[in-house]
């Protein structure tokens, strides 16, 4: 072949091979962004799947703090922050979804949708169950129980003491059948903040009125039983902390029977912690699925 022929063939081969070089760089430059983008969005789904898991954990246990919270200011502390771990899980949600809408992957839609899902259903077991827990009735009837009431039946105690010590027998029985009956009152107290049917209330209220019926008509009786020399003070005294203690126990049963605390807890051990558990399966299956497309992402 001549010079010039076997120039100019060389010439279009090194033009060809010029051309492929500047097309391999392009691609090249191109894929390694794409990596780059990828492995990015990758972990940032399982970043966010992690924030996801860890505040819906939180909140949970912020939930239950609350509910066993004594103090009322205490329990809406918990509340509090009970609500701002579950926003801050709505905002990781919403930035997941655009991520995994924007991969258009069929498996990964299908994993979010389920998550998405379990986070609406724990956002309306939430709206019942904190307001539940906030009011803490059945805490607050305790709280009550143990203390103002406990001390009513204490004075009372204190005045008709020197009665039951005292010479009259018949006077000592009667003040002795009006602390019976008050501290079996107060003993139902206890029964009833944990009863959770009306009907159990019902039953426990009627115990406590037959016992308040002894002990009306006993301090009645008593009026008309003390010696001359008596000190008429005590036997006023007496009326005065059993009208107390009647006023706190009614106090306690109103509280009692709005039963916040048993109910939250119910909804809290039952239908909370199963959409809780499906949750954080849920999670866990997107992230297996999210971490299915970690090699194809950094390969």
């Amino acid at each position: 072949m001549p010079f010039p022929a076997r120039f100019l063939r060389f010439r279009s081969v090194a033009a060809i091979l010029a051309v492929l070089a500047v097309l391999v760089c392009c691609l090249a430059g191109c894929s390694g962004g794409d990596v780059r983008n990828n492995v990015k969005a990758l972990r940032d789904k399982q970043r966010l799947i992690a924030a996801l898991r860890y505040g819906l954990l939180t909140a949970v246990d912020l939930e239950k703090n609350a509910l066993l919270s004594s103090v009322q200011s205490d329990g809406r502390m918990f509340l509090a922050k009970a609500r701002n771990a579950m926003a801050g899980c709505a905002k990781d949600l919403a930035r997941l979804g655009d991520l995994v809408r924007a991969d258009a992957n069929a498996k990964e839609t299908e994993g979010f949708s389920a998550v998405a899902a379990d986070f609406a259903q724990i956002e309306a077991v939430d709206a019942t169950l904190l307001g539940l827990a906030g009011r803490n009735t059945n805490l607050q009837a305790t709280a009550l129980s143990r203390t103002e009431a406990a001390l009513a039946i204490s004075r009372l105690q204190r005045a008709l003491t020197p009665i039951i010590d005292g010479p009259s027998c018949p006077a000592g029985r009667e003040a002795l059948r009006v602390v019976t009956a008050g501290l079996s009152i107060l003993s139902l107290h206890t029964q009833h903040i944990a009863e959770s049917s009306s009907a159990g209330m019902d039953t426990l209220e009627a115990a406590m009125n037959r016992q308040n019926a002894r002990a009306a008509a006993a301090l009645d009786r008593l009026s008309g039983l003390l010696p001359p020399d008596a000190d008429a003070a005590l036997l006023a005294e007496a009326k005065a902390a059993y009208a107390d203690f009647r006023r706190v126990t009614q106090e306690v049963l109103g509280l009692s029977r709005q039963n916040t605390n048993i109910e939250a807890v119910a909804l809290a051990m039952g239908q909370k912690r199963l959409v809780t558990a499906k949750a954080l399966a849920d999670l866990a299956a997107l992230e297996d699925v999210v971490g299915e497309k970690e090699f194809t992402a950094t390969r």
